[in-house]
């Protein structure tokens, strides 16, 4: 009865860790597709997700001190996270991301020393605080910030050369110069765009033709434009120049950027605002 036994359970281990391949590779299937597509993710994607959803939270009660499961249930929450902000449901989008963010908390408390869930973790608060867009949100949104800003920073002393941890300090730079921005708050507002602008010119000559520049170039761009405006004492053709270089790095990403719905988003935004911010900087 007992060799019978561990017999049936080792089948059953088996089955389990099958159908968890499957399922991690449908998952990895659905990010590809959703970050390559030029469309939001389909009926039939969204279905997909729940259902790799549903599956790792029930393999999560049968083990719950399998943290890589866990790390999957916070990846699924991620991506369904983002479906509901393309849906514009910016409070649904909220709620899983707090939820995933809790998971992830969880996993970097037991695993100090994981990147992976360190990383996650910094991505997650950081696209947490930009949903955080009302007044009554603005505290919740810096203190993901500030989460963001440790993790990430901690990230790089292990790793400082690190392209993919230098351009999300960068791009959370300029998220915290946003949030001042709206907030009213102007007197960091100097020393903060100055000090980004210095690191985004840096990353734009090592990487000056890399497509998945395109967040930090935008960035740059509103980093420039503010600054400008700011800080009267630039010279028109000072102020100018750094425009026409960002509008030139932007026109190059237009190019070359993957056609995901986020880049698609965020470039069109770009491109309508370049005309206005022209006629503010050149003037006539």
């Amino acid at each position: 009865m007992l060799a019978r036994e561990r017999r049936l359970r080792g089948v059953a281990d088996m089955r389990r860790e099958e159908a968890q391949r499957v399922v991690d590779t449908m998952l990895s299937r659905y990010v590809v597709q959703l970050t390559t597509a030029n469309e939001s993710a389909t009926p039939e994607q969204e279905n997909l997700l729940r259902e790799a959803l549903t599956f790792y939270e029930r393999l999560s009660d049968e083990s719950p001190d399998d943290d890589d499961v866990r790390q999957k249930i916070a990846e699924c929450l991620h991506l369904q996270s983002d479906v509901q902000e393309q849906r514009l449901d910016r409070q649904g989008a909220i709620a899983t991301r707090e939820k995933g963010l809790s998971i992830l908390h969880g996993l970097v408390a037991r695993h100090p020393d994981n990147d992976a869930y360190r990383y996650d973790l910094f991505f997650n608060a950081y696209r947490l605080a930009i949903l955080y867009s009302s007044p009554s949100e603005w505290d919740a949104g810096a203190r993901c910030l500030d989460l963001a800003e440790r993790t990430i920073e901690e990230l790089l002393e292990g790793d400082p050369g690190n392209f993919t941890y230098r351009d999300a300090q960068v791009a959370l730079g300029f998220a915290r110069i946003s949030s001042l921005w709206e907030r009213g708050e102007f007197e960091p507002l100097s020393a903060l765009i100055s000090k980004y602008e210095l690191r985004s010119r840096d990353l734009l000559e090592q990487y000056p033709d890399n497509a998945s520049q395109m967040t930090h170039l935008s960035s740059l761009l509103e980093i420039r434009e503010q600054l400008a405006q700011m800080d009267r004492r630039r010279s028109e053709d000072e102020a100018y120049d750094l425009f026409a270089q960002s509008k030139e790095s932007l026109n190059r990403v237009l190019e070359t950027a993957p056609p995901n719905w986020l880049n698609q988003r965020l470039l069109r935004h770009w491109a309508e605002r370049c005309p206005f911010a022209e006629l503010f900087i050149v003037g006539d």
